[in-house]
């Protein structure tokens, strides 16, 4: 018999939980190892080097692990600009944003035609981690 996965499962007991507040204070209690840290309700804290403390979804944490792993990770390999747009408002990341022209055919005659198509470059800014 398989467990329904809420926002949490502890590996050692078995127990899943269905908030993250009883999850983390089972883990407080007991010092298990959590499982599904992917989870979206899941929630991660960071510190930055200005003092504040701010909560990060399972998405802008991979996010960020994925920038920090490229060292420069470029549009369209994976992470929407909406994340990107979160970590850049929230100093974590820098973006160079630039419009470029693309060539696409449109018709039936191969009539090309310039469309304007939005690209980034994001770098971790590791002042804002402390690091």
């Amino acid at each position: 018999m398989t467990k329904e996965l809420g926002p949490g499962f502890c590996m050692e007991c078995g127990d899943t939980f269905t908030t993250t507040a009883a999850l983390d204070a089972h883990q407080l209690e007991t010092g298990h190892e959590m499982d599904q840290e992917d989870h979206p309700l899941r929630q991660a804290k960071v510190q930055l080097a200005d003092g504040r403390l701010v909560s990060l979804t399972a998405a802008q944490v991979r996010a960020v692990k994925a920038i920090r792993r490229a060292g420069t990770y470029y549009a369209y390999d994976g992470i929407s600009r909406a994340t990107i747009r979160v970590l850049e408002r929230l100093g974590l990341i820098t973006v160079e944003w630039k419009t470029v022209w693309v060539e696409t055919s449109h018709g039936y005659r191969g009539v090309w035609k310039q469309r304007p198509q939005l690209e980034w470059a994001a770098r971790i800014n590791k002042e804002a981690l402390g690091r």
